[in-house]
């Protein structure tokens, strides 16, 4: 994949990655889910319905990550609005182990 490639996940999520990072051919399901891989981390992109509001799938992506253990949340979450119409949420994490 060349540098400033944008990769379509469905019609209205893309995003391009950053240098370095390369598509997981394996862990493409078109329309749904895609994967980049940057030595040993990954960064995967997935589109679901969600009937609940922005703040609850947040705070149970943030339940999903801290179930195993390792991961430590930072508290800096930010909300954000793509050009053609989505709003989500950033937080950072990090992962011992």
């Amino acid at each position: 994949m060349r540098p400033g490639t944008t990769i379509t996940v469905p019609e209205s999520v893309s995003f391009v990655p950053a240098s370095d990072w390369s598509l997981e051919r394996e862990a493409i399901n078109p329309g749904q889910r895609s994967t980049l891989t940057s030595g040993p981390n990954t960064f995967t992109v997935s589109i679901a319905t969600w009937m609940g509001s922005l703040g609850e799938q947040t705070s149970r992506e943030k339940k999903l990550l801290q179930a195993g253990g390792k991961a430590h949340l930072y508290g800096n979450d930010q909300s954000f609005h793509t050009a053609n119409g989505l709003t989500g949420v950033k937080f950072s994490y990090f992962t011992s182990g």
